[in-house]
């Protein structure tokens, strides 16, 4: 019918744009683990330690660092904080020394026992193998806790980014 043939013809084009989850990457730490120690005054390196998701082996993971092979990506991340007041998050391309984006400027009151996320979003056209890494800064330095408080039900899940390809 003439309804299949536009609803197929739209579902085409659209499908045509999609960004197709190709890697996700997290900070694994074992259960009862707290994130670490949050300082302030500078930009501070977030741990990345797993790789969960990488079928096509786009992306390695070494020192904190993830290296994604040519292409283009839009990646996303997100990293929490404890009890450190304002904070954001960014992501870094080691390669080129130069910063991509800014992740979202966010506030976890540091005296109310509250954590907030600073999530993140970047498109990249890479032609050759790039290095980054998601960095953070806060306010207020928090001991042991201000990147994330374990809660002790299994693996603690810290920071985690997802890579996307785009046509």
């Amino acid at each position: 019918s003439n309804s299949d043939l536009f609803f197929s013809s739209i579902f085409a084009r659209f499908s045509a744009s999609f960004n197709y989850l190709k890697a996700v990457i997290e900070d694994n730490k074992p259960q009862n683990t707290d994130g670490g120690t949050f300082t302030s005054g500078a930009d501070r390196t977030r741990d990345l330690n797993t790789e969960i998701y990488d079928p096509d082996g786009i992306v390695s993971i070494v020192a904190n660092q993830f290296k994604i092979i040519p292409g283009k990506w839009i990646i996303s991340w997100s990293a929490p904080a404890l009890e450190v007041s304002r904070h954001q998050s960014f992501l870094y391309d080691i390669t080129n020394a130069v910063e991509v984006k800014r992740g979202t400027s966010d506030l976890s009151n540091s005296a109310a026992g509250t954590v907030s996320r600073s999530p993140g979003i970047a498109f990249v056209n890479i032609p050759i193998i790039t290095t980054y890494e998601i960095r953070h800064r806060c306010q207020t330095s928090l001991a042991t806790i201000g990147f994330g408080a374990a809660d002790n039900f299994g693996t603690e899940v810290y920071t985690r980014v997802e890579i996307y390809s785009v046509k």
